[in-house]
């Protein structure tokens, strides 16, 4: 239902629907969405709201006082019906604005989810290449997130050596077709969980949404992982008589009952909810998504494609969930993202609202077999297509929070997942071309693996440990924590009782016989020390000689490496004013300090 605004001004009016991302009006009248009411209410600048029809609408409606409650019993155009979880009261009314000036929140029943992204797979932009999910095309999207810095790697292959539970994956969306090729892997449990009462049992997925979600997330040829129970959520689809059904407020509420109800049986689990779909904001689904968190469940959600402030949508504007926009394979956030604008709402590491970026645009998904693609999918059997969306980028960090949770032979709860995926997330390496978001938001997702033979580790980088003289020794020792090197802290507070231990990892054994000795690590503290006295002898017409080597911590479930050091021996005499450039520091030799740029690398 839509509701008729009168401001106090054109100025005012105008202010309203920036902020809340609506069509430039003209005069001081909006015409607008009933979910935008009470922040209406809350608008000195308002002098008139009122309902544009008069037919009836049923509300959801919250009060604090019981004396507000009789007053909507008295209410001539009102009929109170029951009352819901949390104080929440159905209520059928033909007069919404008159009826919310006694609510502390109201929310229209009827307003449905809308899926973030292609709704249908017809629609998917199909480009004229080879769709090989094996192509660098197909591949790009899970290699950019398991490459911590550019040149990327060139494979990915996951590793579930190391798990120890199998965390369960819930995919709300419009179904998954199981019968895909992208979950045939014996890793993965598949089970269809819950479909509303509408689709009367039937989980197929006859939009294609659900299952381009999951092929992000745990898919054989495009996901992060498999080592997981993958569980079906249908709230949307196609009813019997072929009308597309999604699901409205109450329906996404059962729906997450479900899941507290599965929680309850078995809570030392791990539980991750994938939500590729967004409304209007609405205090009562918000609720029920807080409800779900504080049951134990980490909830993984899409930004949105609006370009909206994504604090008027639900559940990505929920600030405790890990809302996850989209960037593209050259780093730059996605042009349809919901945003977070300027630095408001943001914690000390993150965004409150937009948390963190992955891969969502012009990335290779899985299409339901059998289903209508438009014609456009003739290759590999029409089972894949590219398609773009930040319900494509939710996944991707959702199967990075299953590697976290089969780390654990506990359940992960979501704040110690929090605190694993944004400690982990690769900084700085997007490209923000404007205000919309904060350089807090600057984070892309990265996916880690305990296994130590990983055959997608990174390009060796350079980094510089520090430089000395090459005719004479070190006058003074060179010291360098480590641990920050490494950030070992968001395993040590997942894992207290698991100390790492530090060690050097000469690749030259010749260098290693010669210079172990002095340069020493401290296995219980990670601090590297080069003592003085060491003396490098330079070849004939070479600069100075490289003594290079690697800081790596291991505990029984992580091993971790610094990208590659260097010692190396310069000229202090050298008179010039110092440079600390790292990209000159092997011509340059006038430097004798230890560089900042600190990298880790978890194989």
């Amino acid at each position: 239902m839509s509701i008729r605004v009168t401001f106090d001004s054109d100025e005012s009016t105008k202010a309203f629907a920036t902020k809340h991302g609506l069509a430039t009006p003209a005069g001081n009248t909006i015409d607008t969405d009933f979910h935008l009411l009470e922040q209406i209410a809350k608008d000195a600048t308002v002098t008139t709201s009122a309902d544009i029809d008069d037919s009836e609408h049923e509300f959801l409606v919250h009060v604090g006082l019981s004396s507000k409650m009789t007053a909507i019993n008295n209410l001539a155009h009102t009929t109170v019906g029951e009352e819901l979880t949390g104080g929440w009261h159905k209520v059928k009314s033909t007069n919404g604005a008159e009826l919310a000036t006694f609510c502390d929140k109201i929310d229209v029943i009827s307003q449905p989810i809308e899926f973030t992204g292609v709704t249908s797979l017809g629609a998917l932009d199909i480009s004229n290449t080879e769709l090989d999910p094996l192509s660098a095309e197909g591949q790009w999207a899970r290699i950019r997130v398991a490459s911590r810095y550019r040149p990327l790697s060139t494979t990915y292959a996951m590793h579930d050596t190391s798990a120890l539970s199998k965390p369960e994956l819930y995919i709300m969306d419009s179904g998954i077709d199981f019968n895909h090729p992208e979950f045939d892997d014996a890793n993965l449990v598949k089970e269809n969980f819950y479909a509303l009462p509408a689709f009367e049992g039937d989980f197929t997925d006859q939009k294609g949404h659900g299952t381009a979600v999951a092929s992000l997330a745990v898919g054989k040829n495009l996901g992060i992982t498999s080592h997981c129970v993958l569980r079906s959520i249908k709230i949307g689809g196609l009813l019997a008589d072929g009308t597309v059904y999604n699901a409205n407020l109450l329906e996404v509420s059962e729906a997450i009952d479900a899941i507290i109800a599965e929680v309850a049986t078995d809570p030392n689990k791990t539980r991750i909810v994938n939500m590729s779909w967004g409304m209007a904001r609405s205090s009562f689904l918000d609720e029920r998504v807080l409800g779900l968190i504080n049951a134990g469940v980490s909830v993984i959600t899409a930004a949105g494609n609006s370009g909206q402030d994504v604090e008027n949508v639900s559940p990505a504007g929920i600030n405790q969930c890990i809302t996850v926009g989209s960037s593209d394979k050259y780093d730059i956030p996605s042009g349809f993202n919901n945003i977070s604008p300027g630095d408001s709402g943001l914690t000390t590491s993150t965004g409150l609202s937009l948390d963190l970026f992955a891969p969502g645009e012009d990335v290779m998904v899985a299409h339901p077999a059998g289903v209508d693609d438009g014609g456009k999918l003739t290759n590999h059997a029409g089972l894949y297509g590219m398609s773009s969306g930040t319900s494509l980028s939710a996944p991707i960090v959702s199967g990075i929070a299953t590697i976290v949770g089969a780390m654990n032979s506990s359940a992960i709860l979501f704040d110690e997942m929090k605190n694993q995926i944004f400690s982990t997330s690769t900084k700085n390496a997007l490209l923000f071309e404007d205000d919309s978001f904060s350089d807090n938001q600057n984070s892309l997702a990265y996916v880690f693996t305990a296994d130590p033979n990983a055959s997608y580790r990174e390009a060796d980088m350079v980094s510089y440990l520090g430089v000395s003289t090459g005719k004479d020794p070190l006058q003074e020792d060179m010291i360098a924590d480590m641990t920050s090197s490494l950030d070992v802290s968001a395993f040590n507070a997942l894992y207290p009782d698991d100390a790492p231990v530090y060690s050097l990892l000469w690749e030259d054994a010749d260098l290693e016989t010669r210079y172990g000795k002095y340069v020493v690590i401290d296995s219980a503290t990670g601090i590297v020390t080069v003592s003085p006295a060491v003396d490098v002898t330079l070849s004939e017409a070479t600069n100075l000689e490289q003594v290079d080597f690697k800081a790596r911590a291991t505990t029984s479930r992580v091993t971790m490496e610094t990208i590659k050091l260097f010692y190396f021996n310069a000229n202090p005499d050298y008179a010039d004013t110092q440079n600390s450039d790292v990209t000159l520091a092997l011509t340059d030799l006038n430097s004798i300090s230890f560089f900042t740029y600190w990298s880790s690398t978890i194989k």
